[in-house]
């Protein structure tokens, strides 16, 4: 045996077909038979699956894909009809809607069960809704009782996408032995295979006329020498030799099933105990286990999935991708899909791996595999700092070097380990060129976020949100109004057990009316929003990464984040530090900022303005009946009088103001879900500079993702453009 043999061997893959030689033996007496196409084999086939279905009909295909595409097909699901469906699969799941005419509408899936939401699906249903598209993930089933509930309330078809799912069960109940029409895949890697094939079942005897139409060009014979054409079906009947192979795997259905369960209960019992991998959902015994599909922790690792599939080769295991994000595809994106629209779905794409899992496995083979995973995880990880310092520059050229001169010093007295975090928003000025030498200066513990764009101060510091690994946060402006300092106070504080630490600034040198203001917008906004944010302006703030998590799943448009915090925190606390007038550039606050925060804190967290003007217009409403009603008896009284004219005309202005402030609060709150509905990216980030990856750069340069003022250190990496 040569050296490429021994490799082969050697090789673990993450999935492949057991195929025993009673079927290739069977496989060898179709050929010689003479009979390769449809045949008496395909029609036991049918049988056998129907029987082991409960008695249920059955017809064969060449592929789940032409399944599901004959199912919608005969649900008279076409042009201008929508399906609901799951933003995760395989991209048959969706295509197969686009080929009937109809508009794949996404939902997300559960994080670990990968599943459909079911609570999404009830809200994506519109008059158009004509059916649902479940998958039952890796062989998991979906919620058969809240899904065929919700189809029946709204009376839409459910076309049941269990490829994976050949021998899941619903509480002892067979997928595929009740509900609407359920279609599997018997591809090599599925859990039983005919090389290539799928099956539907269930469906009225009109749908299984249609199917069987639209399986074999439309036609139908009378006779021996008679044929028409009744639709323009395609050809999608599986042959004879398919059906041997079929017949031999689904007599050892159960056995490949109960083998793949125990695969699968080792892979959880060796990481029993602080897995390096988010584990999917576990679920019970009827899951029937199609593949074994963890989440990386990329954001904790200095490696890609690439890298680490690469390692995995490396080692002789092979790791495979159950699925991008299929709202991600070019195809869909032309439908107006974008990224941030489904979450779960998005993660799932960027992190999934697909570790070896077949009835042939061996135990120790996945302790092979566990071996393999730790040992790259592990070796990856990011040590985590304690302490993410955020901080937003906007043109602040002028101030940024006195910032580096006094933050690090600062940092580095608290001995704890740390990491700042520039974010710059889209400067005009040279302060993108001074972040860039700082990270020079400091790669070890700087990281720069690059804009594309002006986004906003808030919106920057989500961004940087997304980027930072500490467990405490400290935001800070670019200004030193508030002394690096004072960050120590915070984190004692945070030490203390508050999960949010808001800042009043000691010794400001505000005029009274500004003062008399803020006071009492403060006053109205806590009794409007239950908020309570003594300093708005002061963005010295200290968030728990608890905090920071739930902050970073909203996906609001217009975020103020110290609000947005407080109302996820569970022990916020505020206290006081020091503060210090501007010495460079020019302030960004004004008393119109001031009023504008303070409107949309009240419009963003409460619809009280809404409820206030809602009853002011009943009281104006019943004033005004009264008024009417007292000049009338007084025009029947003293006759008609000149004067009067001028006082409804002061009425009508009156009620006209009242009216158009109204008219205002409403549009602030229309407009927010008008932002909201458009889904539109909240920033673009061109490029994060940080350790790591030395190719990077050039590939980014060469991409056009992004230029920057210079070059950079060998040791950089640059991610490019996202959300």
């Amino acid at each position: 045996m040569n050296d490429s043999s021994k490799q082969v061997n050697r090789m673990l893959p993450f999935t492949r077909p057991s195929i025993d030689e009673e079927t290739i033996d069977a496989v060898a007496e179709v050929l010689r038979s003479g009979w390769l196409a449809s045949g008496p084999k395909v029609a036991q086939l049918e049988a056998e699956l129907s029987s082991y279905f409960g008695g249920r009909p059955v017809r064969t295909q060449t592929s789940a894909t032409a399944g599901l595409e004959m199912a919608l097909l005969a649900c008279g699901i076409g042009k201008g009809d929508e399906v609901i469906t799951p933003a995760l699969s395989f991209v048959a799941t969706a295509n197969v809607i686009v080929r009937v005419g109809a508009r794949p509408v996404f939902v997300d899936v559960g994080l670990d069960s990968r599943n459909i939401d079911l609570d999404q699906v009830a809200a994506a249903i519109t008059p158009r809704t004509r059916a649902i598209l479940p998958v039952h993930f890796a062989g998991l089933p979906v919620d058969m009782e809240r899904l065929y509930a919700i189809a029946g309330r709204h009376r839409l078809r459910v076309i049941e996408d269990a490829a994976h799912a050949i021998g899941s069960a619903w509480r002892g109940r067979r997928i595929g032995s009740f509900g609407d029409l359920v279609v599997f895949s018997f591809h090599p890697n599925k859990n039983i295979t005919t090389i290539e094939g799928g099956a539907i079942s269930g469906g009225s005897p009109e749908e299984l006329r249609a199917i069987e139409l639209h399986r074999w060009h439309g036609q139908v014979k009378s006779g021996p020498d008679g044929f028409d054409t009744l639709l323009a079906g395609g050809k999608y009947n599986l042959s004879d030799v398919a059906a041997a192979v079929g017949l031999g795997q689904l007599k050892r259905l159960e056995e490949f099933n109960a083998r793949r369960r125990a695969l699968v209960a080792r892979y959880f019992e060796l990481w029993a105990a602080d897995p390096p991998l988010r584990l999917p959902e576990r679920g019970d015994a009827g899951h029937s286990w199609h593949v074994f599909t963890p989440l990386l922790p990329l954001a904790q690792l200095r490696i890609s999935r690439r890298e680490f599939i690469e390692s995995m080769k490396e080692r002789g295991i092979g790791v495979g991708v159950h699925y991008p994000a299929i709202h991600l595809f070019s195809a869909y994106r032309a439908l107006g899909y974008r990224e941030g629209q489904f979450p779960n779905a998005e993660r799932i794409g960027r992190e999934t791996v697909t570790l070896p899992l077949f009835p042939a496995m061996e135990l120790h083979e996945v302790e092979r595999v566990v071996q393999a995973v730790n040992a790259i995880v592990r070796g990856a990880q990011r040590m985590n700092p304690q302490v993410s310092v955020v901080i937003p520059a906007f043109n602040e050229e002028e101030g940024l070097p006195l910032l580096f001169e006094r933050l690090y010093p600062a940092l580095d007295a608290l001995g704890r380990s740390y990491e700042v975090v520039f974010v710059d928003d889209g400067s005009s000025d040279a302060s993108v060129a001074e972040l860039r030498e700082q990270f020079q200066r400091r790669p070890d513990v700087t990281r720069v976020v690059l804009l594309a764009r002006n986004a906003g101060q808030h919106l920057a510091i989500l961004a940087a949100f997304a980027q930072a690994r500490g467990t405490y946060m400290i935001t800070l402006d670019a200004d030193l109004q508030n002394p690096p300092e004072e960050i120590a106070r915070l984190i004692e504080a945070m030490d203390a057990g508050a999960d949010y630490v808001g800042t009043i600034r000691k010794s400001r040198q505000d005029v009274l009316w500004r003062r008399a203001a803020s006071r009492l917008m403060n006053r109205v906004r806590e009794r409007t929003t239950s908020i309570r944010i003594t300093d708005q302006g002061c963005m010295l703030r200290g968030y728990h990464r608890s905090v920071v998590d739930a902050v970073n799943h909203c996906t609001e448009m217009s975020t103020y984040v110290p609000a947005l915090a407080f109302t996820f925190a569970r022990h916020p606390v505020e206290i006081e530090v020091a503060h210090a007038e501007r010495t460079v550039g020019q302030s960004k606050y004004s008393l119109y900022r001031l009023i504008r925060l303070n409107f949309d804190l009240m419009t963003g967290f409460s619809v009280a303005p809404l409820q206030f003007f809602s009853m002011a217009g009943g009281v104006i409403a019943l004033i005004s009946l009264i008024l009417v009603v007292y000049l009338a008896i007084r025009r029947l009284i003293v006759g008609p009088e000149a004067e009067g004219v001028f006082t409804l005309f002061g009425v009508a202005f009156f009620l006209i103001g009242v009216a158009l402030i109204g008219l205002g609060v409403v549009g602030e709150y229309v407009g927010r879900i008008y932002e909201q509905v458009r889904q539109r990216p909240r920033y673009l980030v061109a490029a994060v500079l940080e350790q790591g990856d030395p190719g990077a750069t050039e590939r980014l340069a060469q991409a056009g993702a992004v230029q920057l003022p210079a070059p950079l250190t060998p040791a950089v990496r640059v991610r490019g453009a996202s959300e």
